[in-house]
């Protein structure tokens, strides 16, 4: 489902907001206006899988409605992982996803935003986001005890995409999990957000 945020509902800290309301099919009179008759000239990176081709012909689409022009370039499918971890890849824009260790903003905010992670390859943080003030906030909240950073994440995310705006949020994946009747002890792990089988049996 579309998302706005950083973090996504299921986050333990979860703040609703949207910073830069558009709508559901978004705002391009608006995207024209900010412009302002500039035409900027984006790379994007694209995996070159079925996935990763239609993902990248709806952005350069959407975004070439606003003005801007954009230049495909696909991604070998098994190394695009490495490459957009490299610091000094070639692309302006590409689509990265993360799914957290753990439900809570401290596997999300700090892991993709922390500036001093930042290395010549296999990183975390693939926007190669790095600033001072928001690094020194991470190891503030980080300090806190765990029930009391959770109201703090749902803040700093809003704080970043507002005064920031690293990432643009596209989607969020949501699973829908279905078992017959006759299976009993299956849940859905709060932890890894997938069915747990450790206690699954068969009903007699």
């Amino acid at each position: 489902r579309p998302l706005t945020t950083l973090m996504p509902p299921a986050t333990i800290g979860y703040k609703a907001y949207d910073a830069y309301p558009a709508g559901p099919n978004g705002n391009i009179e608006k995207a024209k206006e900010l412009l302002a008759g500039r035409t900027p000239e984006l790379v994007l990176g694209a995996a070159d899988d079925a996935e990763g081709q239609e993902t990248a012909t709806q952005l350069k689409s959407n975004l070439e409605k606003a003005g801007f022009k954009i230049t495909v370039r696909n991604i070998p499918t098994d190394a695009k992982l490495d490459e957009t971890k490299k610091k000094d890849n070639p692309w302006d824009l590409y689509i990265d996803q993360w799914a957290a260790d753990w439900p809570s903003g401290a596997a999300i905010l700090p892991v993709l935003f922390d500036g001093r992670s930042i290395k010549a390859e296999g990183n975390s943080n693939t926007s190669y986001f790095n600033d001072d003030s928001l690094n020194a906030e991470f190891d503030r909240v980080l300090a806190l005890d765990p029930a009391a950073q959770v109201s703090e994440w749902g803040k700093l995310d809003e704080r970043i995409m507002r005064e920031y705006a690293p990432a643009v949020p596209l989607y969020v994946d949501v699973a829908h999990f279905v078992h017959g009747s006759k299976v009993g002890g299956l849940f859905v792990s709060s932890v890894f957000g997938w069915p747990s089988f450790v206690n699954a049996y068969v009903k007699q």
